[in-house]
């Protein structure tokens, strides 16, 4: 299968997020599938091959903020940048795309609307219990009423970001630890 994971945030900075989705990428890739990772354009670098195959191609660009104790990127791929990456989704036809944190802003939902391969999503966040976690955890709940609908597939990695998704009817969803890459600690 050809399969991209989109990462809301800069694949080139440590996080957990973009440690799953290297690791996982890695391990597809080494199952016989071909794997492409998708994320902000933040190093200006553009597409790159990784040792182990596994494609990166960045998008758009991103601006670092913050809210409610979380850092995150904004991103956003704009005009000629939005162009090439919809020649790019077009041209990689891909099988499967497989989004990572899809709303944190804006990318993740550009690629989602411009796609028409099936879709899974994997919701790693849980807001904190402050105002902010609160507002957000509203504001998850709603567009998940939107989301959930059209995802073949929806994962968490524990059951605490199930609180605040509304599974539609006849829906379900799968909690699957993160995939994580041990050979770093087999020394």
């Amino acid at each position: 299968m050809k399969i991209a994971h989109v990462c809301p945030y800069d694949i080139d900075r440590p996080g957990g997020v973009q440690a799953h989705v290297l690791a996982i990428a890695d391990a597809l890739q080494a199952l016989g599938h071909s794997v492409v990772i998708m994320a902000p354009n933040i190093s200006g670098r553009g597409i790159e091959r990784l040792d182990n195959g596994v494609e990166i191609a960045r998008f758009g660009r991103a601006r670092s903020i913050s809210f409610g104790d979380t850092g995150f990127e904004i991103s956003i791929a704009f005009g000629r940048e939005k162009t090439v990456l919809k020649r790019y989704l077009a041209q990689e036809a891909f099988d499967l795309i497989h989004y990572h944190t899809i709303w944190t802003p804006i990318f993740a939902f550009q690629v989602f609307l411009m796609s028409r391969c099936p879709a899974v999503a994997t919701f790693h966040d849980t807001p904190a219990n402050t105002f902010e976690g609160r507002v957000l955890r509203g504001l998850f709940r709603g567009l998940s009423r939107i989301l959930l609908p059209r995802m073949h597939a929806v994962i968490t990695p524990s059951e605490a970001p199930q609180a605040h998704l509304v599974v539609p009817p006849g829906g379900s969803i799968l909690t699957i630890p993160p995939c994580t890459d041990l050979r770093r600690f087999a020394a």
